[in-house]
C-alpha cells in the first residue's frame, strides 16, 4: 500500500513504468509560469473584426481582459458582470441580453460578428441558452452571434471550451457554392507555411490554399466557406469541422503534425486521395495514382530529412535533450524520432498521453526504458530540484527550458506551424541554432501566446467593460 501511494504521488516516472490508465495523480495542481500556449481569447481574435463579450464574474473576467490587453487588442473585448442577486433571482437571461446589447450599442462601428462567451454559472442555474441567442439575433439582425463558452467545469463530461469555440468559428463560414480548386486550412492557431508538405502538394495539384490568417475582414472570412476540401491539424477542431462540413457535403481531413515516417506517408496518401476524389477520377485510378504520388514524394523528402537530421546530430552530438508538449503535439513521437536517429533524449514534459501516441509510448518502453516523463502541473513540480538545472542541455519547448533552466532552447509551440517532412527539417535547423546561441529564459517564457504577431494589430487599444 505504501508503495502504491508513493508511486501515485510521483511527478517524474520512467517511461518503462508509465501506465496510461493511471498516469500522474490528480488533485491539487501546480501552475507552471510558462504561458506561451494559446487560449480561447487568442484563438477568437483570428476572426477579423469580431468582438468578444464575456458574461461572467469579475474573477473570471479579469483574466480574459488582461489577455486581450497584453496582446494589444483591448478594443476587441468587453465584459458583462452579473451580480449575485441576478444569478439566483431568475433574471440571468435578461441580464445577459441587456448587457451584450448595451456593449454593442456603445461600439462604433458595430462589429459584424460578436462572440458571446458564457461561463459555468449559466450551466449552474439552467439558463435558457436558445432564448438568449434568439433574442440577441432578433435585436441585432445585422450581426452574427457565435455561441462560445468559458466553462472549464464541463471539460470532464463533454466538449472543452476550446472545442466549442472552434465549432462556432467554423460554423460562421458561409455555406457557399463549392470551388473544387480551393482548399481551406481551418481550426489551427498557427499559419501553415506554403513550403510545408501539404502546401507543396496542393500547389503541385493545382489547388489554391486559403487560411484564416490571410483574410483581412469578416466578409472575407465567411467566404472561406467556398472551399471543397477542409483540412485541420488540430485535435480541438476535428469535432467542429466534421459536424459542420458533413452537413454541407464538403470533404474534410484531419492531418495532425506527425513525425514518424509511416504516419506521415499515410496522411500524405489520404491528402492525395481527397484531391483526386474532388477531381472525380475513377476509383481504380485514384488508388493507383495516390500510391505512386505518395511513394515518389516521400522518397525524395526522406532523403532530405535524413540528411538534415544527420547534420543536426553532428552538431548536437550527445547533448541531453528535453522536450515538452507545448513545442509539438506529438512529444512522444518526436522523442521516438530523435532517439531512433541517435539523439540523446532524456526527458519529456507532459501531463497526459493521447491515444494517438500509444504506439510511440510502446516503442519508447521497448527501446528507451529509462526515458523520464515529467509532469508540468503535478503539485510536486512546484519544487525545482537543483539537479534539474542543466545549462549545457538542449530544450525543445518553453516548459522544458524553464524546468531545465538552460539558455539553449528551441522556443516554439505547436510545431511552429510546420508539418510533415519539411516540419522535421525545420525543427532540426532550429535545434542547431539553439545549440549555437544562448537565450534569456525569464522574460521569454513569461510572454503569452507565442507567434501571436501573426495576428493583425487593432486600430487602437482601449478597454471597454459593461
Amino acid at each position: 500500500m505504501l508503495k502504491e501511494i508513493s508511486s501515485k504521488n510521483q511527478n517524474i516516472i520512467k517511461v518503462s513504468d508509465f501506465n496510461v490508465e493511471k498516469s500522474f495523480s490528480t488533485g491539487l495542481e501546480y501552475s507552471c509560469p510558462v504561458h506561451e500556449n494559446w487560449n480561447i481569447v487568442h484563438t477568437g481574435m483570428l476572426i477579423p473584426e469580431a468582438h468578444q463579450i464575456y458574461v461572467c464574474p469579475q474573477n473570471c473576467l479579469r483574466g480574459v481582459i488582461m489577455t486581450a490587453d497584453e496582446m494589444g487588442a483591448a478594443d476587441r473585448i468587453s465584459g458583462v458582470e452579473p451580480s449575485d442577486k441576478e444569478l439566483y433571482d431568475g433574471s440571468l437571461e435578461e441580464v445577459t441580453i441587456r448587457g451584450v446589447s448595451s456593449i454593442i450599442e456603445s461600439l462604433s462601428p458595430k462589429p459584424p460578428c460578436v462572440m458571446v462567451f458564457l461561463p459555468c454559472m449559466h450551466h449552474f442555474v439552467g439558463a435558457d441558452i436558445k432564448y438568449i441567442y434568439k433574442k440577441l439575433s432578433d435585436l441585432h439582425p445585422d450581426i452574427d452571434f457565435l455561441q462560445c463558452w468559458m466553462d472549464p467545469i464541463m471539460t470532464k463530461v463533454g466538449l472543452t471550451p476550446e472545442q466549442k469555440e472552434r465549432l462556432a468559428m467554423i460554423g460562421a463560414m458561409e455555406d457557399l457554392p463549392k470551388d473544387k480548386n480551393t482548399t481551406c486550412m481551418v481550426g489551427d492557431n498557427l499559419r501553415l507555411p506554403e513550403c510545408s508538405d501539404i502546401g507543396r502538394i496542393l500547389q503541385d495539384e493545382g489547388m489554391t490554399l486559403t487560411q484564416v490568417h490571410d483574410v483581412e475582414d469578416y466578409d472575407a472570412y465567411k467566404k472561406l466557406g467556398k472551399a471543397q476540401l477542409f483540412i485541420t491539424r488540430s485535435t480541438l477542431s476535428v469535432h467542429g469541422l466534421e459536424k459542420t462540413m458533413k452537413k454541407r457535403g464538403r470533404k474534410t481531413l484531419y492531418l495532425p503534425p506527425a513525425v514518424i515516417y509511416d504516419e506521415i506517408d499515410k496522411e500524405i496518401k489520404s491528402l492525395y486521395n481527397a484531391i483526386f476524389q474532388i477531381k472525380d477520377l475513377p476509383k481504380e485510378k485514384i488508388l493507383k495514382l495516390s500510391d505512386e504520388k505518395t511513394r515518389a514524394f516521400s522518397l525524395r523528402e526522406k532523403v532530405l530529412t535524413e540528411n538534415a537530421l544527420k547534420k543536426a546530430l553532428e552538431q548536437i552530438k550527445n547533448t541531453p535533450i528535453s522536450i515538452d508538449y507545448l513545442s509539438h503535439p506529438r512529444p512522444l513521437g518526436l522523442s521516438r524520432l530523435l532517439i531512433s536517429h541517435g539523439f540523446n533524449v532524456v526527458k519529456v514534459y507532459l501531463d497526459a498521453v493521447s491515444k494517438e501516441e500509444y504506439g510511440d509510448l510502446k516503442w519508447l518502453k521497448e527501446n528507451s526504458p529509462n526515458l523520464s516523463l515529467h509532469s508540468t502541473n503535478h503539485v510536486l513540480s512546484r519544487i525545482k530540484d537543483p539537479s534539474e538545472n542543466d545549462p549545457l542541455s538542449l530544450a525543445i519547448g518553453p516548459k522544458a527550458a524553464f524546468f531545465k533552466n538552460t539558455p539553449h532552447y528551441v522556443n516554439i509551440i505547436e510545431a511552429d506551424g510546420h508539418w510533415g517532412y519539411e516540419g522535421i527539417r525545420h525543427l532540426a535547423d532550429l535545434m542547431v541554432c539553439a545549440m549555437d546561441e544562448e537565450k534569456e529564459i525569464r522574460n521569454t517564457v513569461e510572454n503569452k501566446a507565442l507567434t501571436l504577431l501573426s495576428i493583425r494589430k487593432p486600430r487602437k487599444t482601449s478597454m471597454r467593460q459593461a
